[in-house]
């Protein structure tokens, strides 16, 4: 994937993007990342106290989602998604729903999760530069289907 920022380099981390319309994640490349950080330190020394994060649609702030667990409209889930994910943390243990399989269909599942795996690791392996890597993982992937 491209940088979001410059669309030149291959985007290798995310960043936190204040917007109109609230925060979104941008996916950017290392040059772009460190020169964002560096406009960000410069405005947060300017203001001391942490941003007031606010819904543009409902108004629901960040506060008033602490108190309350509550989110006013659609759009809250994104404005308010890192502390969704912290409280859903804080609550289950863990922010990922797993959910209950039919033992009819564990097995498919479960190869369909390998599978995945493979194809997660062949891309960052190309994103490496690694072509021994994923060479390997491509022969894993093409010969998936044909065990039993």
């Amino acid at each position: 994937m491209l940088c979001q920022m410059c669309n030149k380099n291959i985007a290798s981390t995310t960043i936190l993007v204040n917007s109109d319309f609230g925060y979104f994640e941008a996916f950017v490349c290392e040059n772009c990342s460190k020169s964002y950080a560096k406009k960000t330190q410069a405005v947060s020394s300017i203001w001391a106290e942490k941003p007031k994060i606010k819904c543009r649609i409902c108004g629901t702030t960040a506060e008033e989602f602490e108190k309350s667990n509550y989110v006013g409209c659609e759009r809250c889930y994104e404005v308010f998604f890192p502390e969704i994910e912290k409280s859903v943390y804080n609550i289950h243990g863990k922010a990922v729903h797993v959910g209950k399989v039919p033992i009819n269909m564990q097995d498919l599942v479960s190869r369909s999760s390998e599978l995945n795996n493979y194809m997660n690791k062949f891309n960052d392996s190309v994103l490496n530069n690694d072509a021994k890597s994923a060479r390997e993982i491509s022969s894993k992937i093409r010969n998936f289907g044909r065990r039993i």
